[in-house]
């Protein structure tokens, strides 16, 4: 039994279990070809011929994300997101944290960003698993990155300014640190 496209829309979200998504899925096979053209920007297939509803409102929320952050000067592909303004700001950069902090950024990049002193609201990137701060020679606090429990890769070269290195203590799945040329800790 086919079930109407804007019921299948509707229930799909409801739809728990295997049997009632099974059913919608069949639903859907009987569509003709021309059809699915029209639901094909309402679906997305994802894996083994499961279907799921595509959320544009969070399509739209991700572009508008994205557009917001370039003008602060940051790039963002396939979660890795790059400061490419080497005045960034202190403003700026607790701006762009708090935009990333609503998309899944898994490696994040601002190296040459000489003018931050603190990377607060990096804790708040809970999938962030590289952090690269080579070269911000005012970064004086790495505070909130023990907050980062997926991290695996820190890179704090040429940060002239940081006082101290304690934050990495509760880093339980660190792999690599890079800390050269950080002439403070070196006179410490």
């Amino acid at each position: 039994q086919r079930v109407p496209v804007g019921e299948i829309l509707t229930l799909w979200p409801y739809a728990t279990g295997r049997d009632a998504r099974h059913m919608l899925r069949r639903s859907l096979l009987g569509f003709t070809a021309r059809a699915m053209l029209v639901l094909l920007p309402l679906l997305v297939l994802v894996g083994a011929g499961a279907w799921k509803i595509h959320d544009q409102q969070s399509e739209v929320r991700i572009s508008r994300t994205t557009a917001q952050l370039h003008e602060l000067g940051f790039t963002l592909v396939n979660g890795k997101a790059s400061c490419t303004n080497p005045q960034l700001t202190q403003d700026r950069l607790d701006e762009a944290l708090g935009l990333l902090r609503t998309l899944p950024v898994q490696e994040l990049e601002l190296d040459g960003c000489g003018e931050i002193q603190s990377i607060d609201g990096v804790e708040f990137l809970p999938e962030l698993q590289h952090l690269s701060l080579a070269g911000c020679e005012r970064l004086e606090s790495i505070d909130g990155v023990d907050r980062l429990a997926h991290l695996k890769t820190l890179n704090l070269s040429e940060c002239c300014s940081l006082e101290s290195l304690e934050p990495i203590n509760g880093l339980p799945r660190l792999e690599a640190l890079k800390a050269y040329q950080c002439d403070f800790l070196a006179r410490r």
